[in-house]
């Protein structure tokens, strides 16, 4: 998803959205005769040894794999499907296209405990020599590298570029969010007994059982509370309207976990 989205519609386009990509796309203008996927490679393959040499044991071997990877596919794609020009007429559409495809791989990549390398390590670098975080070392590369577009594309797909960098940065978050969000669930019930063998046996999870008090009758009982993955939850969810008791049931969702079974 990531090398389709750069390949498909960032470099058609020249959105130096950050990056190897945005890099290989300025360069490519300075030097035409080496295309933009080869540069792709150049600036990888350089990042990854700059990341041996100052990270050393830190450095994710799942880093180097994803950029090589990544790198790869770029040229490959080069190689097999040949673009002259950009999709369609609709800039800012194919903007929104290649901050969708991109965002959403490179959220899958980092939860999983990897990166698309180039720029990245040069940020994982700064972050260990001095007191930025990664983060914010990122968007400062990112941002200088897009604001190069002004001078070679033009102050439209310069304005596009930054967009893109923001836009990039927000999904990215929200993706890693995402595949890493739980559900709690908080369940008034008459079939309080059945419910936790249920949530114990069928679903291996555990429950806290909490008092209250009802507001309208003043009458005192208890209500469950568990957390679970959003399938489990689904799950007991329709375990639940299968009683009919008229179970009262809050679903919300979670991105920050602490501690375990009590």
């Amino acid at each position: 998803m990531f090398a389709g989205g750069i390949y498909f519609f960032r470099m058609p386009n020249n959105f130096v959205v950050g990056g190897a990509s945005g890099l290989a796309i300025i360069f490519s203008k300075l030097f035409p005769y080496i295309t933009k996927g080869q540069f792709v490679t150049i600036i990888n393959i350089i990042c990854a040894i700059a990341g041996f040499i100052f990270l050393g044991k830190s450095f994710s071997w799942k880093t180097f794999y994803c950029s090589i990877v990544y790198s790869v596919a770029i040229m490959l794609l080069e190689q097999t499907v040949k673009l002259e020009a950009p999709f369609t007429e609709e800039t800012f559409a194919e903007l929104v296209l290649s901050v969708v495809l991109c965002g959403i791989g490179a959220g899958i990549v980092i939860d999983a405990g990897g990166s698309t390398g180039g720029i990245e390590i040069f940020a994982l670098i700064v972050k260990k020599k001095t007191h930025y975080t990664v983060g914010n070392a990122l968007m400062v590369f990112n941002l200088i590298i897009a604001t190069c577009a002004a001078w070679l594309f033009g102050i439209q797909t310069c304005f596009l570029s930054i967009i893109g960098v923001l836009a990039h940065s927000l999904l990215v978050d929200k993706v890693i969010q995402w595949l890493n969000s739980e559900k709690v669930l908080l369940i008034v019930t008459e079939s309080e007994e059945e419910i936790l063998n249920y949530i114990k046996s069928e679903l291996s999870a555990c429950a806290t059982i909490l008092n209250a008090v009802g507001s309208f009758t003043n009458k005192e009982s208890r209500f469950i509370m568990v957390v679970l993955s959003p399938k489990k939850a689904s799950a007991l969810k329709k375990r639940i309207k299968s009683l009919k008791n008229g179970d009262f049931v809050v679903s919300m969702d979670t991105f920050d976990l602490i501690g375990g079974r009590i």
